[in-house]
């Protein structure tokens, strides 16, 4: 789980901010809120939504968190040779972007920290928690590597570092060489979390195809029930001379160990790719997806990607997701930029209430975000206060990240939605009067 995540000098964020999953001391729907016992005694909240008016840097939280996957998941030095850090500060140029994670893997408590400054890794380290210290896994700086005393004088680290470029991750090197050793699974924390982070924007292409979701009918079952006038999806096997994809295409998919296949778009229809036992690699099976629906006199029609709504289309990318998160026997944390983009509020609102009721105090799987829907901005019904958090961005163009309990004065039984809207905590757009006559 992500328990804490900061970020300073990047994008339209100038001093640090920190999106804090903690839980506080309300005692609102806490049988749904994950619990960790000795020697942590805390709980994770399981879901965080972000408010905030356009250009406030909401979705550059996402990006950032992305950006370090990327560097450390895919060892890739050069992702930051571009500049991310705050522009309308000249003197922030030459200062590091700074980023932080505090996670949950295994009911162990890890902290990553990573120091960038024009393109160079500056400084880095890794650290266990335990209750009240750290026990440190490697330090980096610009004067050197130091390894904790687990890992001191251990010989392939040591010949890791002698490779280690000025502007690669120390903790991506390791995992590229090392992700697979068991030996090495601790000081691979950062990487395995990172693992287990799906992003889903607005351009997000299709999902994997997961194991079961379909097979099992889970997913005609919550279309029906999410109104969307699908009955269920129709799959149609093609031969080699029917599918749409040349060898190049099919060569660039391939399976994983939590998924069969996946999604592809061509020519606004929706095919799935995948592996069975008897294909080989680069020969996987195609097959023709189309959407069935129920017309006059119960008979049925079948419609093409295309031909479905921008906002069927958006349930279709989610739920296998949210279905995986809940029901992997690894703990998943699903990232969603403009969550009530092309959906009614009260569809988005049952998504969300969907995976929440799945949450326990022994559950690890979250869900993190960024929306404009106010009507989701419920303390009643749906959301704690501390699963509240809001974005602004002051008159010199510097971006905040304030959850909802640090506002001083706001009683318990306050209608939140009408006190933002009513500009108490900030994070609305400053207007002004205009008109588009000439």
């Amino acid at each position: 789980m992500l328990v804490e995540y900061q970020v300073a000098n990047f994008g339209p964020y100038k001093q640090p901010i920190s999106l804090n999953m903690k839980s506080t001391e309300d005692a609102s729907f806490c049988t749904r809120v994950p619990r960790f016992e000795s020697p942590y005694h805390m709980s994770v909240n399981p879901v965080a939504a972000i408010y905030g008016p356009n250009s406030s840097g909401k979705s550059t939280i996402f990006d950032s968190l992305f950006l370090l996957a990327s560097t450390i998941r895919g060892d890739k030095p050069t992702i930051w040779q571009r500049r991310y850090t705050f522009t309308l500060d000249p003197s922030m140029q030459d200062e590091p972007t700074l980023l932080k994670l505090v996670f949950m893997l295994d009911e162990k408590m890890y902290s990553y920290f990573l120091a960038i400054r024009n393109g160079y890794v500056i400084e880095e380290y890794l650290a266990l928690l335990t209750a009240d210290q750290e026990e440190l896994y490697f330090e980096r700086t610009v004067d050197g590597t130091e390894f904790g005393n687990a890992w001191d004088n251990d010989i392939l680290l040591t010949e890791i570092v002698k490779t280690l470029s000025e502007k690669g991750t120390l903790a991506g090197r390791i995992a590229k060489i090392l992700s697979n050793n068991e030996k090495y699974t601790e000081i691979n924390s950062v990487y395995h979390f990172l693992e287990r982070i799906f992003w889903v924007s607005p351009n997000s292409t299709i999902p994997s195809i997961f194991p079961g979701f379909y097979d099992s009918g889970s997913l005609n079952t919550i279309l029906g029930a999410l109104d969307t006038g699908v009955t269920g999806l129709d799959f149609t096997p093609l031969t080699t001379q029917e599918q749409p994809f040349d060898q190049e295409e099919l060569d660039s998919s391939t399976s994983t160990d939590m998924q069969i296949g996946e999604f592809r778009t061509k020519n606004g229809k929706l095919y799935a790719i995948s592996h069975d036992d008897h294909s080989e690699k680069g020969n996987p099976e195609v097959k023709y997806v189309r959407f069935r629906h129920r017309g006059s006199q119960d008979h049925e029609y079948f419609l093409d990607w295309h031909q479905e709504s921008q906002g069927t289309q958006k349930i279709i990318m989610l739920l296998p997701l949210l279905w995986i998160a809940v029901r992997s026997p690894i703990d998943l944390i699903l990232l969603v930029d403009a969550l009530d983009n092309s959906l009614h509020t009260q569809l988005a609102k049952a998504l969300i209430q969907g995976f929440l009721d799945t949450c326990t105090n022994r559950t690890r799987a979250q869900l993190i975000f960024t929306t404009h829907d106010l009507l989701l901005m419920d303390c009643t019904d749906l959301l704690r206060r501390d699963e509240i958090w809001i974005t602004d961005k002051s008159i010199d163009g510097e971006s905040t990240l304030i959850g909802l309990p640090e506002y001083r004065g706001v009683m318990h039984d306050e209608d939140i939605r009408k006190s933002y809207l009513e500009g108490r905590f900030g994070g609305i757009p400053q207007l002004d009067s205009f008109t588009l006559e000439k």
